[in-house]
């Protein structure tokens, strides 16, 4: 959409945004000043914070910002409605609560250009507001020296840290489901792989996410793993004992972990005494 012969692809970035006053200048500024970013689409989705005044004022200064609307929730929603306003030939997704690496765009560039087959690409995130983030950015690194997180075809795509070809996504678009009970990244991911539409993993494209969804309680985050099992099911997957057992993990991992971020303060970066009120997913809230 945005390429001729003798320019080169457009990359847009989009972000859909819900209440994120808090952090989304910090994720913003992370962006603009990447050269290998060309634009960068806000989806605001309802706020009721300052989350429109933030990108608007934040827009004025730069021109690769753009700030729309989707009055409809749900972050699959606001997703497609940033991917067709934005005008790119890559299509690069994160959170509004992510931040990339210095070279994230370069990196996202660099891949699909040389890599003319590859329709996707996901990275690698760790936290940067977690109060015991080392352990898990101790473990990402652990399985890079031993050659498990390496550049790879993989089945899944990690929404806050991603990127397509609008290519691939104008072929599964209308498979995908804008249902808010189940996973927007994993449905994408699952009608990629469909379509025979390959996603690469790649460990050079870093990001940081916030790990305020830790606070959520176990059995709500039960709740919330067990809607990746549906968003299997509902492409037609049949879900087998390995997708339970991964499931499973994860939300022993989570609570196991909850009750150190139940007494995390985000804001001030401390423990604190004082009961938080929980950051929970966004699936069917």
């Amino acid at each position: 959409m945005g390429t001729t012969e003798d320019s080169p692809p457009v990359l847009s970035v989009v972000i859909p945004a819900l209440d994120e006053a808090a952090g989304i200048a910090a994720c913003l500024e992370r962006l603009v000043g990447q050269p290998e970013i060309d634009e960068i689409v806000v989806v605001d989705n309802g706020s009721t914070d300052r989350t429109r005044d933030i990108v608007a004022e934040l827009a004025d200064r730069h021109p690769k910002i753009t700030l729309i609307d989707e009055p409809q929730r749900g972050v699959a929603h606001a997703r497609n409605a940033g991917f067709a306003k934005a005008r790119g030939d890559y299509l690069g997704r994160i959170d509004a609560d992510t931040l990339v690496g210095p070279d994230w765009g370069a990196t996202v560039r660099a891949h699909l250009d040389a890599n003319p087959d590859t329709m996707a690409v996901t990275g690698i995130s760790t936290y940067h507001d977690s109060p015991i983030g080392f352990f898990l950015a101790a473990a990402i690194g652990g399985q890079q020296r031993l050659g498990l997180i390496k550049n790879q075809p993989v089945g899944n795509v990690h929404g806050a840290n991603m990127a397509i070809r609008r290519s691939a996504w104008e072929k599964v678009r209308s498979a995908t489901t804008t249902r808010r009970d189940l996973h927007e990244d994993l449905d994408l991911a699952l009608c990629l792989t469909k379509a025979k539409l390959r996603i690469d993993q790649l460990p050079p494209l870093r990001a940081e996410i916030s790990a305020r969804r830790r606070q959520t309680p176990p059995a709500t985050w039960w709740r919330y793993q067990v809607r990746g099992l549906q968003t299997i099911a509902n492409q037609g997957y049949t879900v087998v004992p390995f997708h339970r057992a991964v499931i499973t993990g994860a939300w022993v991992m989570h609570t196991s972990q909850w009750p150190i971020y139940r007494a995390w303060d985000f804001d001030r970066k401390r423990f604190s005494l004082r009961p938080m009120r929980p950051r929970v997913s966004p699936v069917g809230d």
